[in-house]
């Protein structure tokens, strides 16, 4: 499916982006494009199952309410049901903390080196084990 390559190749690219940003200091740059990687293969999961396409037949802005509600749906038919491991949410909801800790703390260090590390390495996780799925359903 278009939608799901597209939406990998988005998360790849975003997790090169990262390793740069990490190598640059840009720490909260870093935890803000790994959820993003995170975010579009979440995306690529949900297309996979029909459930991203009921989503766009209804625009909507994607605000924080609709970042938080598809995370829930991708936890409600990937984690509960046992088709991805626990670790994998936990990790989607880390980085969703780190992104939201990266884009509005203004005072001092908002992500820390140790955050960003944990942070990429846990995206390519993520990434890679996402798409371990999709080749597998195609």
């Amino acid at each position: 499916m278009k939608e799901i390559d597209d939406l990998l190749q988005k998360a790849v690219a975003l997790l090169r982006q990262a390793e740069f940003t990490l190598d640059g200091g840009h720490y909260a740059f870093c935890v803000i494009l790994c959820y993003y990687a995170m975010f579009f293969m979440v995306e690529a999961m949900l297309f996979s199952r029909g459930i991203m396409e009921e989503w766009t037949l209804f625009p909507m802005e994607l605000s924080e309410l609709g970042h938080r509600c598809i995370i829930k749906s991708f936890c409600e038919h990937f984690v509960k049901t046992g088709i991805v491991e626990a670790e994998f949410g936990k990790m989607l909801r880390r980085a969703y903390d780190l992104r939201q800790k990266g884009d509005y703390v203004i005072r001092g260090s908002a992500v820390s080196e140790r955050e960003a590390r944990e942070c990429l390495e846990g995206a390519k996780s993520f990434v890679s084990r996402m798409e371990s799925y999709l080749k597998k359903v195609e």
